[in-house]
């Protein structure tokens, strides 16, 4: 196996390779995708990624994945206009990417059916109207925000669902499930899951999560039925074919969003947001402070002979542990070591606790995130540490202080290393790295 970590800023993208096949696992964001990724993929597009993994349809992760799309689909008109019908075009302006084959992902629309296109319609495209609202307006901060993000989520959810779908691209996803949710259940057997010599075991989400995240969509929608009849009225979805013209690229949605400000918030829902975003201590492991679409990660145990990869995407540790062990992937005393930890959620304090640092141990761990929402954060570096008393082991951070937009905590989090380092005899070793790096498996 070979694992490369790409420019991603304060997302994930990563890229695994296994005999001949490769796997693009997140996209990070959209710029750094299109500037830095996107050029380095087109090099090598005579060879197509076999799989793209999405974890979960946060910006940090699925907005490299638009960009890649997007560029495939400008590709396809034009090959279609030049030598089907003998036009004269223009070739793309965004460098040609590999073929894609398959995508691995929870699409919005499957984890919602019929609700889809009416949490849709209410929801897509209202970020800009959500940030223009002020307490002036009655709604906490953190449940604006919270909103924001949700409105702006789903649209890139289902602008890949678009994509991606038989009218456009005809990329099957999730085909080992019957192009159903990957989700975790011990009570049926899970479908072999392979690229190349290596073999994929799904950690999770379980089946809960996902209900969970998608009963919270549900409430939103039962609580603004007013809204969404009215939006739904404003709204237009126009997804051409392949024989439109490049610049006819499909909009998710167009609609009048205003509307939805009428009738933003939902008690209950509201609630938990506001206990879950309003506090800013720095305390491991707080569940309820994930949020469901993080909970609902695609988290994979990649195994190649001897050799282990840990996938956690923006998971728990908590969920991640119990995943190992229904699994039977940990030791007699409760315990795995891989050769590499993608650290979950970007170093995040929530989403770590010192019994996973404690019970799943690795030569090299991986940091995805340049200092924004001040991750990764120094207590899971210290969490890490702590809990390794013997061995060498190595932290990969993916931006440096000089290079990351957010300065301050990166400088923060490299005099931390420094410190553990020096304190470490020599077992703790460290690399910031702004660009493409392998990661010895």
């Amino acid at each position: 196996m070979r694992l490369t970590v790409l420019p991603s800023a304060h997302g994930d993208c990563l890229l695994l390779e296994s005999g001949k096949e490769r796997m693009l696992i997140d996209g990070g964001p959209d710029s750094s995708f299109r500037k830095r990724v996107l050029p380095e993929l087109a090099k090598s597009n005579d060879r197509p990624i076999d799989c793209v993994y999405l974890s979960h349809i946060d910006f940090d992760h699925i907005g490299g994945l638009l960009v890649l799309v997007d560029a495939l689909y400008a590709w396809r008109v034009y090959s279609y206009r030049k030598d089907e019908k003998g036009d004269d075009v223009d070739e793309p302006e965004m460098p040609r990417p590999p073929e894609v084959l398959k995508v691995w992902h929870n699409a919005f629309t499957a984890q919602l059916g019929d609700n889809a296109a009416l949490v849709a319609s209410a929801l897509a495209n209202t970020a800009e109207i959500l940030s223009g609202l002020t307490a002036a307006d009655g709604i906490p901060a953190a449940i604006r925000a919270y909103h924001q993000d949700l409105a702006t989520h789903t649209g890139h959810a289902l602008q890949l669902s678009n994509r991606i779908g038989a009218g456009q691209l005809g990329i099957e996803v999730n085909p080992e499930y019957g192009a159903g949710l990957m989700a975790f259940d011990d009570e049926v057997q899970q479908p072999s899951l392979k690229l190349g010599k290596a073999k994929f075991t799904l950690l999770g989400p379980t089946k809960t999560d996902l209900k969970n995240l998608s009963a919270e969509w549900d409430e939103w929608l039962r609580d603004n039925k007013t809204t969404v009849r009215k939006i739904q009225k404003a709204s237009r979805v126009d997804a051409d074919a392949l024989t439109s013209s490049a610049n006819d690229f499909v909009a998710p949605l167009e609609m009048e969003a205003r509307m939805l400000v009428d009738e933003l918030s939902t008690p209950s829902l509201d609630a938990r947001i506001e206990d879950s975003l309003g506090a800013n201590a720095k305390e491991l492991g707080l569940r309820k402070k994930v949020t469901p679409p993080n909970l609902a990660s695609l988290m994979f145990l990649v195994e190649e002979g001897k050799k282990k990869i840990l996938l956690t995407g923006d998971g728990y540790a908590g969920d991640i542990l119990a995943g190992l062990q229904k699994r039977k992937k940990l030791d007699s005393d409760g315990n795995l070591h891989v050769n590499v930890l993608k650290v979950q959620h970007h170093g995040a304090e929530f989403n770590m606790t010192v019994d996973f640092a404690r019970r799943v141990t690795a030569d090299h761990y991986v940091f995805c995130g340049n200092g924004y929402a001040t991750n990764p954060e120094e207590i899971v570096l210290d969490t890490i540490v702590n809990a390794r008393p013997t061995g060498k082991y190595k932290f990969w951070f993916n931006s440096t202080p000089e290079t990351a937009a957010y300065e301050e905590q990166m400088t923060k989090v490299r005099k931390r290393v420094e410190k553990l380092a020096g304190e470490s005899g020599g077992r703790l070793t460290f690399e910031f790295i702004d660009g493409e790096f392998d990661v010895p498996v």
